[in-house]
């Protein structure tokens, strides 16, 4: 197997750069070899040098402004308002009409707060619950259900008892206005006892001498039910009936029944009802003495009602708030507007 050499050697020297021309030795030219070459075409300036370095310096100083502002007056404008207004060349007039709006706004909601008075009114009631027992005639016993109806009014302080409705209401010191509301309402709350037959006296009751006791041994009834007449106790006011869970279940013993007769409606049927009610007094026109329970439920109630205006400062306190909503949500609305009507031109900051 034989190899056959070539050797190359150039024909010519490099003219400029551009192509070789090699040779094989037996002198057969030998086709240039492909050299990449790149033309440079030089681009013409779009602007003058000096038309170039103004632009250059002006987006320097918008670049510089960006990260450090200046302080004017608008700039303190855009910065309190919305910054983003600061891209725009002109910017501060939407943040000037952003800053008007919010401040109208505050504005109004500042005055109205100020001249708004609001009604105020304070009710304070005290309530009470009590099981007074009283032993004593009928007549006494109704003196003392007189004061015990007057208790609540007596609650109430000497100068405002007459302050009974918000029509009659009174004055006090400080300028509040007070009214007072007093109530009481009474029952009996357990069966009317007799106690204690003195011997020989007789009365309308079953229970007196001639059925109870003898002359030579004369008994003392330590307790013994009787019925009120008609189911109350009459007063100089309103009467005071039972309570109502003892409509049902007050019960008497009958003597000449042998029973217990229960409720309101068996008693007051019964044949023997006149020995069953509460005797006033003894034959001799001495008094009887009850024992009776009842339930007193007071209640007194104290009203004050004042107006209150809202001071200087709590108004500013409200009003606050709704300045800053305000100048966020006309800002975001402002700026979205200027971007895309194009109203303004953004400052470029690139080179």
């Amino acid at each position: 197997m034989s190899v056959t050499s070539v050797s190359r050697e150039p024909a010519s020297e490099m003219s400029n750069n551009s192509s070789v021309t090699y040779r094989d030795a037996d002198s057969t030219p030998v086709q240039p070899m492909g050299v990449a070459t790149a033309k440079v075409t030089p681009q013409a300036e779009d602007l003058p040098t000096e038309a170039r370095l103004k632009k250059l310096e002006a987006q320097m100083a918008a670049l510089q402004d960006e990260i450090d502002p200046p302080s004017s007056c608008g700039r303190t404008i855009i910065n309190t308002v919305k910054k983003d207004f600061a891209r725009f060349h002109q910017g501060v007039w939407p943040a000037v009409f952003v800053g008007i709006i919010a401040v109208a706004g505050f504005m109004g909601v500042f005055i109205t707060n100020l001249s708004s008075s609001t009604d105020r009114q304070v009710d304070s009631c005290t309530y009470s619950l009590t099981y007074p027992q009283y032993v004593g005639n009928k007549w006494n016993l109704v003196s003392f259900l007189e004061r015990t109806r007057e208790l609540p009014q007596k609650a109430i302080p000497e100068e405002y008892r007459e302050c009974t409705s918000e029509e009659s209401a009174c004055q006090d010191e400080n300028g509040y206005t007070i009214w007072y509301r007093s109530s009481v309402s009474m029952c009996i709350k357990s069966e009317i006892a007799l106690r204690t037959f003195e011997p020989y006296r007789t009365s309308d009751s079953q229970y007196s001498r001639p059925f109870i006791g003898t002359s030579e041994s004369p008994t003392i009834i330590s307790s013994q039910d009787c019925w009120p007449e008609n189911g109350q106790i009459e007063t100089n006011g309103d009467p005071v009936g039972l309570c109502d869970d003892k409509l049902d279940n007050y019960h008497v013993y009958s003597e000449t029944q042998k029973t217990q007769v229960y409720g309101k409606a068996a008693i007051e049927a019964s044949s023997d009802y006149k020995n069953l009610v509460c005797p006033l007094s003894f034959d001799d026109s001495g008094h009887v003495p009850w024992v009776v329970e009842f339930e007193v439920e007071s209640n007194v109630c104290k009203y004050t009602t004042w107006t209150e205006e809202m001071t200087f400062v709590a108004a500013l306190g409200v009003a606050l708030p709704y300045f800053n909503i305000i100048l966020a949500i006309m800002g975001v609305i402002t700026l979205f507007i200027v971007k895309k009507t194009g109203m303004l031109t953004p400052v470029d900051l690139r080179p």
